[in-house]
């Protein structure tokens, strides 16, 4: 069975990131290297791959929420994400 995995493209985002730091957009850039286009996450797996503390972690996590960059994901825990990203 060949499963192509679609990685996430930052350009997908176009003017959500603007006004954003160059360096949440440095962490986005290993966010999105890091999960496919459809991979649900946590702030467990963004500190492993950012190397943030949980807090920054959470905070970075609300910062892209309410930029609608990522979005809420039900029935998988508390405090999953997936990317938000429009076909």
């Amino acid at each position: 069975m060949n499963i192509q995995l679609e990685k996430v493209n930052i350009g997908m985002f176009g003017e959500k990131i603007s006004g954003i730091s160059k360096k949440t957009i440095q962490h986005m850039e290993q966010l999105c290297d890091s999960f496919d286009k459809n991979e649900i996450f946590g702030r467990s797996r963004v500190e492993e791959v950012t190397g943030l503390k949980n807090t920054r972690a959470s905070l970075f996590l609300k910062e892209l929420l309410e930029r609608n960059i990522i979005q809420k994901v039900t029935g998988h825990g508390k405090g999953k994400y997936t990317f938000f990203i429009k076909e």
